[in-house]
Formats: structure tokens, C-alpha cells, sequence
């Protein structure tokens, strides 16, 4: 099997196996299952350069690419180009127009290429390069493939543009837990995520993560709840989106089945939920109470970059062991939104005591600021 390299097209017509003619260009051979065997290349018709790996039968990465050997012959170099390749895919909601829904990595491929020219050339690392569009689209240089994996439907940007911004900076917060749904979302790796808005009937729920679907089993959807959205304070809106993110990161360890992280803060809570935890049915809930703390740390760098102050939060500076300030100890009971039902909730404020009913009020003031003369530190949106 041959392959003819060229921007020669007036002689290329008139080229092959046994009449190069005039041929500029590089011509490869395959053996009959696909492999690259020999690489020659022409200038006018004569061979300038020949490259074989004769050790191996085969041209491979690790071959050693030789250089033109004739005196007059212009220089060049081999280079080894090295492609990933993606498979993108995109969803048509009810019947409309098609959007980017998520990309699969296919596998990497490599080839030697000749480059002629003076100099020599030392080669380059360029990042995967295509933009994701509305609709299937080619290449587009000079753009990272994998930007966006948490993707933000555009309803919800449209609809709700406040409420949008606040989740796009509550998971772009520096914290190890934001950080690693970060890294294993945006990277371009297969899981993503992609966060909607829908009427949950139920104004209790900030949002849902459910299990992912067969037919797309590392795409996680967040369907955040519109009733919430509507009334619900900035503190609440970014608490739940960093909540839901953990449940499809978990969802995505449960499914890897490992872990690997060089921040130990965090990597033995998860390897303790990918190995020991969701094989035996835990409830993620009850595992989650464990990154109450990484929560409230998301939110705290969330809520200084929004103007938040500690010195408005002085109320709750407990100076205890912990010395955090008023606002991380604020943003503290704000983290257990969604697991108030868990074990170890109700352990350190049981039902029924003053201290518990204090912290429900505090977490539904920001939740439902309009009822029961609720006082929120966050600010609703008003689009």
C-alpha cells in the first residue's frame, strides 16, 4: 500500500510505484495490515532521504529518523507528530437544534513527517485543537478542545444569567474539592458534566444529580430547580452547585473504580468511597458529610472573590480550635444544605434542640429568603 504526500498537484497526476517523474513530496509504504514500513522522500523526482527501522520491520515512535543525504538536496528533518483523536457528540432537544453535548477519546495515533527546510526544527507540544460548536464541526486551530467539559446549558444562561454566573464562579473556586471536579471535568479526559434548570416540584430541592444513563455513562447532567433558583440567595445557588458537582464526581469514581491524586486531603476519603463505600449500596449522602468541611471551603473562596467580608459575620466567629473566621464558620453550617438528614448531622445537633433549629433556619434563610421573616447574608438575584 502507498501514500503520496505533496502540495506537488501538477506532477502528482503522473506519479506511481514505478515513474515518480518529478515527484516532490514524501511517499510512504504500509504493509497490507496498515503499518508504515519505509518513508522516501523526493525533490523533482530523486530520492533525498530515505527512512527504515529495519530492526523492527516496522516504522515506530522509538525508530531513529535519519537525515538527507545528498549534498546538494535542501535540508529538513523527520518529525514525529503525535494526534489524539475525539469523537464529539451532540443532542437535539426536542426536535431543536443540536449542541455540544461531550467528547470520547478514540486513541492516540503517530506518524513521521518530513519537514524541509533550513535549520533543522526541534519540534513542539501544541494543545488538542478544535472548538466545540452548535453542530459538528472540524478543526479549528488554536483552540483548546476540551475548555468547557462542565457545560452550562444555554437556557440556563438565558433564563437565568444571574444565577448561571454564580454557579460558572462557585466551580471555578480554589479548593481541593472544586479543584478535582475541575481536573476531572475540564480535562480532556471522557467525563463531563453539564448543568440545566428545571421545575423539580419540590422547592425543597436545590437540584438533582442522578445516575448517569446507559447510553451516555460518563455524561453527568446537574438539573438545578428552577422554584429555588427564583427566590433563593447567591450563598444557596453556589452551595448547591457545589454539592451536585461532588455527587457526579462520586458518580465518576464509582464508575473508575480507582483514584489518583497527589492532595492527600481528599484522596483517602474518596479511595475510602470508591473501594469500600458504593460497592456496598452507601448512600452518597451519608458519605458526603465527610467533605462538609471541603464545601465550606469552596464556598469561602467563592464567597471573598464576591465581596463577602468576615468582618459582617462577626456573630459567628466561635474562636474555637479551627480559628476560622465569622464567614468560614457562617459558610461552615451553610455546607450541610442537602445533608441535614445524614448521621452525623443529627448527631451533633439533634432534633428537637435549639441549636439544631437555629442551624435549619440559618441554611433555609438562604434558601427561601422571602418566608418566615428569614434574614439572609446572601443577596438574591433579580434578572
Amino acid at each position: 500500500l502507498l501514500k503520496f504526500f505533496t502540495d506537488d498537484k501538477e506532477n502528482l497526476g503522473q506519479v506511481d510505484y514505478f515513474n515518480t517523474g518529478n515527484f516532490s513530496g514524501t511517499l510512504y509504504y504500509y504493509s497490507l495490515d496498515g503499518r508504515n514500513t519505509k518513508i522516501s522522500v523526493y525533490e523533482d523526482g530523486e530520492v533525498i532521504s530515505e527512512f527504515e527501522d529495519k530492526g523492527h520491520a516496522t516504522i515506530t515512535e522509538q525508530s531513529k529518523a535519519p537525515v538527507a543525504y545528498c549534498e546538494e538536496c535542501p535540508e529538513g528533518s523527520y518529525v514525529l507528530v503525535i494526534t489524539e483523536h475525539y469523537t464529539d457528540y451532540y443532542v437535539s432537544w426536542n426536535g431543536g437544534d443540536f449542541t455540544y453535548s461531550y467528547s470520547v477519546y478514540m486513541g492516540t495515533t503517530s506518524e513521521w513527517v518530513w519537514v524541509p527546510g533550513t535549520g533543522g526544527y526541534g519540534g513542539s507540544i501544541n494543545p488538542t485543537s478544535h472548538s466545540h460548536y452548535d453542530y459538528p464541526h472540524g478543526p479549528s486551530v488554536g483552540t483548546n478542545n476540551h475548555v468547557d467539559e462542565i457545560i452550562i446549558d444555554p437556557t440556563l444562561d438565558e433564563d437565568y444569567p444571574c444565577q448561571s454566573q454564580i454557579i460558572k464562579d462557585a466551580l471555578a473556586s480554589s479548593s481541593p474539592i472544586t479543584d478535582l471536579v475541575r481536573d476531572i471535568f475540564n480535562s480532556t479526559a471522557k467525563p463531563s458534566i453539564t448543568i440545566q434548570a428545571a421545575d423539580l416540584n419540590n422547592i425543597l430541592l436545590g437540584g438533582i444529580t442522578p445516575p448517569p444513563t446507559t447510553g451516555n455513562p460518563l455524561h453527568y447532567f446537574i438539573t438545578m430547580n428552577t422554584e429555588r433558583l427564583d427566590v433563593s440567595t447567591d450563598i444557596d445557588i453556589a452551595c448547591t452547585a457545589i454539592h451536585e458537582s461532588i455527587h457526579a464526581l462520586l458518580f465518576y469514581f464509582s464508575q473508575a473504580g480507582s483514584f489518583q491524586s497527589d492532595n492527600e486531603s481528599y484522596a483517602q476519603l474518596v479511595e475510602d468511597f470508591t473501594i469500600y463505600w458504593a460497592p456496598n449500596g452507601g448512600d452518597q449522602h451519608e458519605y458526603m458529610e465527610n467533605l462538609v468541611g471541603h464545601i465550606a471551603d469552596a464556598l469561602y473562596d467563592w464567597a471573598s472573590s464576591s465581596g463577602y467580608s468576615p468582618a459582617n459575620f462577626v456573630e459567628f466567629n466561635t474562636n474555637d480550635i479551627d480559628n476560622y473566621d465569622g464567614l468560614r464558620e457562617y459558610l461552615g453550617i451553610i455546607a450541610w444544605n442537602g445533608l441535614t438528614q445524614t448521621t452525623t448531622f443529627q448527631t451533633l445537633y439533634p432534633i428537637g434542640t435549639l441549636e439544631y433549629q437555629n442551624i435549619i433556619q440559618l441554611i433555609n434563610s438562604e434558601s427561601l429568603p422571602y418566608e418566615n421573616a428569614a434574614n439572609p447574608k446572601g443577596t438574591p438575584c433579580n434578572n
